[in-house]
């Protein structure tokens, strides 16, 4: 994405260092907290699917939407 940014038209794979393949995380992503912060994003994600209001059926159309 960097690199599509940073330069004209698409990025190009030969602009890219390699060693970025080699990189567990993204920069800036402390490994200390990794598995307690990505244990908290499902567990989060979990409580929302659950707790959300779901309703059994398509609201009708608005009436402004209806041409």
């Amino acid at each position: 994405m960097l690199d599509a940014i940073g330069h004209p038209g698409p990025a190009a794979p030969s602009r890219i260092d390699r060693g970025v393949c080699a990189q567990g995380l993204m920069p800036g992503v402390d490994p200390a907290q990794f598995p307690a912060n990505f244990a908290n994003v499902g567990l989060v994600a979990g409580q929302q699917v659950l707790t959300y209001p779901h309703t059994s059926r398509e609201p009708p159309l608005k009436a402004y939407a209806a041409g």
